[in-house]
């Protein structure tokens, strides 16, 4: 699970390097085992079997109907990393070609040298159009492993990818029609977590094995959820202690330079969510061992340039 991590790491200084923004500690996005059961297999909904390889996502289809879907993604790759993605709205006015050739490099150019030339990097943190346009949300699998969500999806033009400029994985375009059905189905969620700025609320505890959770971004910016297994008796200081000092460091920690406190070294992936915008409800499921573990977010907050972890978006929670 520590390759997870760093994987996840990776991400926010692709991020970092493409938005502007600085770089913390930030908990991987991790999802069930193989072997883990859909809980969503009876609800009816049509399924999306995407498989994420070394350089595509396959499976993704270029049509479909307005509507909610199962996601079934499996990660095809092996070199120990998370792979997944979310569904984004082509940002209004551009086409989606031109997205995808802003955040993707070319043979001759690195990831980086593609975003300061392109229009969608932003001075202070991600562009105008990231806090505007529409993410439905998406599942991450760790190496071989497979991961489950329900999304909701809205007539337009979408893309699903990787959420980082640069990535291995082109984003794969894909065309929604039509009116969303007016009675869909709805899992039944065993907690409903409810992001806000800046903060989570659960509607109850979390219970050790699988579960099926809501989350629902009842805020006005974009969040996600990751959550970490840490050792017992980690409180929220410890937590907003390391994200500041490697947010001062600027740069990929692999562990704490200091002798006392949380330390990287201490943190276990445990599951994680693509972005969601203002609005957007997605189901997802999950399994997490009996400990204790924290849920964080780490959008950047557009007014003040800081992670919304840094702003209190961060709560430890215990699994029985």
């Amino acid at each position: 699970m520590r390759a997870i991590l760093v994987s996840r790491l990776i991400v926010v200084v692709l991020l970092a390097v493409a938005f502007a923004v600085p770089v913390s500690g930030v908990a991987a996005q991790a999802t069930p085992d193989s072997g883990a059961p859909n809980p969503f297999a009876d609800l009816g909904l049509p399924q999306l079997d995407i498989t994420v390889t070394g350089s595509a996502f396959e499976g993704v289809p270029s049509e479909l109907a307005a509507g909610r879907y199962v996601i079934a993604l499996t990660n095809a790759t092996d070199d120990g990393f998370s792979g997944g993605g979310a569904f984004l709205q082509v940002p209004e006015g551009m086409t989606t070609d031109e997205f995808i050739a802003f955040v993707s490099p070319s043979d001759e150019s690195t990831s980086a040298e593609v975003v300061e030339a392109s229009p969608v990097a932003g001075e202070m943190g991600p562009p105008d159009w990231y806090y505007e346009t529409m993410v439905a949300g998406g599942p991450y699998a760790p190496g071989g492993g497979i991961a489950y969500a329900v999304v909701e999806l809205t007539a337009g033009e979408w893309v699903f990818w990787a959420e980082y400029p640069g990535a291995p994985q082109p984003p794969v375009p894909v065309v929604v029609t039509g009116d969303l059905p007016a009675d869909l189905p709805t899992s039944v969620a065993d907690v409903t977590i409810e992001m806000s700025e800046f903060a989570f609320g659960m509607s109850g505890p979390i219970a050790a094995g699988p579960q099926v959770i809501e989350l629902a971004n009842a805020g006005e910016q974009p969040h996600f959820l990751s959550v970490i297994g840490v050792p017992p008796g980690t409180t929220v200081d410890d937590i907003l202690a390391l994200a500041q000092m490697e947010s001062e460091a600027g740069d990929v920690p692999v562990a704490s330079p200091t002798d006392e406190g949380l330390s990287f070294d201490d943190i276990v992936d445990a599951f994680g969510t693509g972005d969601q915008s203002a609005g957007v409800t997605a189901w997802y499921a999950i399994d997490l061992a009996p400990g204790t573990y924290a849920a964080v977010c780490f959008v950047t907050d557009p007014e003040t340039g800081e992670e919304h972890v840094m702003l209190g978006m961060v709560e430890v929670f215990d699994v029985e």
